[in-house]
């Protein structure tokens, strides 16, 4: 199901028409108090968050209730006291969490499961995983649905001509028949009232120090080493610095306020910007004079901000990728984008809301990295075909 269709609600519905209790709700940190809104929104009053330190964690275990609700965190500190609960129903949200199979969290949540009947996973970015990634969730559900060996797995409905596994076409119609037995999936396009998101693009000039700065770093640096696996990180490197000049920066150093500046006028009135490097957020936040929220930003005061703060705010995405919620905004502004389209998706799709408008403006500096991203965006390309064809291009650049 898409985000901000009522994933929640359509499990809640579920366990209350079966009675399966108690449940055990398992969700990133930054949605439990979502969670404990939808359950009221049900009349449901015996709720334990399990939060705080260990010994109060298990204190709340000892009790009786309906419904509990924790973070993922939960299987390094109190992971067997979880086991020793007789689990009428686990709900896993944000499901992807556990799409690695060689993961921990993947593991615990997975053997956990194995001895509880009703069981629900949750994912609003389910669609755009790699096929592999769908093995963990679903094993999750029940080792019925694609066996219990990971490998096995790959090796019946996949094949690997060179670095990827690819589904086998032979398979594809039996593969998706196993999905759609034990998937449901819900667009927001299904749902009438849903507003479309509409986008927009703003696009920034080059100053002189930037075209200066941008030669320098795309034409004139040598290449200390030949080998292609060193030439490819060399390039990856400059990528980053190319993203940050993007920017405005070099390093730490902000060397023009092209963008910053017509970030101030965009910040008019109360929007959200994303920002995927510190010295953006931070420079971004003391320019507007406004919160942020990144790595650094514990998770209480990052659920404080998100609730209570309505004027604008600076985020990292990768610091916000799940489970917030900024319905409140209208408008949010990708200071740099994300490789990664799951990450610009989930970001974006925290501000959307049923009969809500929402826009979405980029912000991209003119015949740069910032449009390839954005191009990348526009194919649907994964994180993986973005980088390619990235590094292809400017390893070309630089052999030329």
């Amino acid at each position: 199901m898409e985000q901000r269709v009522g994933k929640s609600y359509v499990a809640i519905r579920a366990v209350l028409r079966k009675g399966t209790f108690p449940v055990l709700i398992v969700t990133p940190y930054s949605a439990v108090l979502s969670w404990k809104t939808a359950l009221t929104d049900f009349k449901q009053s015996d709720i334990q968050i399990l939060e705080g330190n260990t010994e109060k964690r298990v204190k709340a275990l000892l009790q009786y209730h309906r419904w509990f609700i924790t973070n993922y965190e939960a299987y390094r500190t109190i992971p067997e006291e979880l086991y020793n609960v007789e689990w009428s129903c686990i709900i896993l949200d944000e499901s992807d969490t556990i799409k690695n199979p060689k993961a921990k969290v993947t593991k615990y949540y997975i053997s956990l499961g194995d001895a509880v009947q009703h069981k629900y996973i949750l994912s609003g970015t389910f669609d755009i995983l790699h096929p592999t990634n769908y093995f963990s969730p679903l094993r999750f559900l029940s080792s019925e649905i694609f066996g219990s060996n990971y490998y096995g797995f790959l090796k019946r409905y996949f094949y690997k001509p060179a670095f990827k596994w690819i589904l086998r076409k032979n398979k594809k119609e039996a593969f998706a028949r196993i999905l759609s037995k034990y998937t449901y999936t819900l667009k927001r396009a299904d749902i009438p009232g849903f507003k479309k998101t509409t986008y927009e693009t703003v696009i920034v000039d080059k100053s002189q120090i930037f075209i200066t700065l941008e030669n320098n770093l795309l034409y004139k640096y040598e290449l200390i080493f030949k080998e292609i696996y060193k030439q490819t990180i060399w390039v990856t490197v400059m990528m980053q610095w190319y993203r940050l000049l993007c920017g405005g920066f070099i390093f730490d150093i902000n060397i023009d306020k092209l963008k910053l500046n017509k970030l101030k006028e965009l910040a008019c009135k109360p929007i959200v910007i994303f920002a995927c490097f510190k010295i953006e957020v931070r420079t971004i936040a003391k320019y507007l004079n406004i919160p942020f929220i990144d790595g650094s930003v514990n998770v209480k005061t990052r659920r404080h901000l998100v609730e209570n703060h309505r004027g604008s705010i600076v985020i990292n995405p990768h610091s916000f990728s799940m489970g917030g919620n900024l319905s409140h905004y209208n408008t949010v502004v990708f200071y740099s984008l994300p490789y990664s389209l799951r990450l610009f998706k989930q970001a974006v799709d925290r501000l959307v809301m049923y009969g809500k408008d929402t826009h979405c403006i980029y912000l991209l500096r003119k015949d740069t990295i910032d449009e390839d991203i954005y191009k990348a965006h526009k194919k649907n390309l994964s994180e993986s075909k973005t980088m390619q064809s990235l590094i292809k291009k400017y390893t070309l650049i630089k052999e030329g």
